[in-house]
């Protein structure tokens, strides 16, 4: 993943119960999440109660079911990113976080995070498709021919 080099991100509009810096420490803890691989030690309860309410996300019985359900393998990283890419941003940024989704969106977008989440879910899906082929070959009495 491209590492986080420092970006230019605009005054957020603030909300009743948000400063525009509130939301610059949500925009950066995303990015440092996507650029961590969405390692669980990047993944706070406080930014999980915000992600919870943000790109049409619920939120789950607690941080690590929504962490389960939405960041923990390759596929469902991608299912994550995908639906932040094609999530509306609606509402006014006084008063939701659709400022910082739609900036989100771009960044997501410039960095080619889908299209980097997406070879690495190939490249898994070849390696285990190849453990498979080679436990069942072993197991059927095969030899496996290589081109």
């Amino acid at each position: 993943m491209p590492t986080m080099k420092k970006i230019d991100m605009p005054d957020f509009v603030p909300t009743q119960w948000d400063t525009s810096e509130d939301k610059k420490r949500f925009v950066q803890a995303f990015i440092r999440l996507v650029e961590g691989n969405f390692k669980e030690t990047l993944f706070p309860k406080w930014f999980y109660r915000r992600l919870s309410n943000c790109f049409g996300n619920i939120a789950h019985y607690n941080q690590y079911g929504f962490y389960e359900d939405q960041l923990l393998t390759t596929a469902r990283q991608c299912r994550f990113i995908s639906n932040c890419l094609n999530h509306p941003c609606y509402g006014d940024p006084r008063f939701t976080y659709s400022d910082v989704e739609r900036f989100l969106q771009t960044w997501i977008q410039e960095r080619g995070i889908a299209d980097i989440l997406l070879a690495r879910l190939n490249a898994e899906t070849f390696a285990q498709d190849m453990s498979d082929l080679n436990i069942l070959s072993t197991k059927h009495g095969f030899k496996l021919v290589r081109a």
